[in-house]
C-alpha cells in the first residue's frame, strides 16, 4: 500500500538538461548581465553599443531558459512547488524590470564617470 503523500512528492531534478537549463537562467545569465553592466560603466559606454545588444540578448536568453524549464523540464519554484506559466509571467516582469533598471543605472554611471574625468 502506498502513501498518497509519497505519490505527490516532488522528486529532485536528475535530468542533466534540466540542471543545465536552471544554472543558465538562475546563475550564469544573471552573472552575464551584471558583468556587462559593470563593463559598460568601466568603459564609459553611455551611448548605445554592441554591449547593449548583448545585454538584452542575454536577458531574452534567461527568459527563454526559464520558459523551457517550466514548459518541458518540470521546473519548480523556490519553494519546490511545480512552476506554472503564471510563475513565468511574474518572473518575466521581475527580470525585465530589474534588467532595465540595471541597464539604465549602468548607462547613468557611465555618463557620470565621463563628466568626472
Amino acid at each position: 500500500m502506498t502513501d498518497k503523500n509519497s505519490a505527490n512528492a516532488i522528486t529532485p531534478q536528475t535530468n542533466p538538461l534540466g540542471c543545465l537549463t536552471r544554472s543558465i537562467w538562475f546563475l550564469w545569465g544573471n552573472l552575464g548581465l551584471a558583468f556587462l553592466a559593470a563593463y559598460i560603466v568601466a568603459e564609459k559606454k553611455y551611448q548605445l553599443s554592441s554591449l547593449d545588444l548583448i545585454y538584452w540578448l542575454i536577458a531574452l536568453a534567461i527568459l527563454g531558459g526559464r520558459y523551457a524549464d517550466i514548459k518541458w523540464l518540470n521546473g519548480t519554484t523556490a519553494q519546490s512547488q511545480p512552476a506554472t506559466m503564471a510563475t513565468w509571467r511574474r518572473f518575466t516582469l521581475y527580470l525585465l524590470l530589474m534588467a532595465a533598471g540595471g541597464w539604465l543605472l549602468a548607462h547613468g554611471l557611465a555618463k557620470a564617470m565621463e563628466y568626472l574625468k
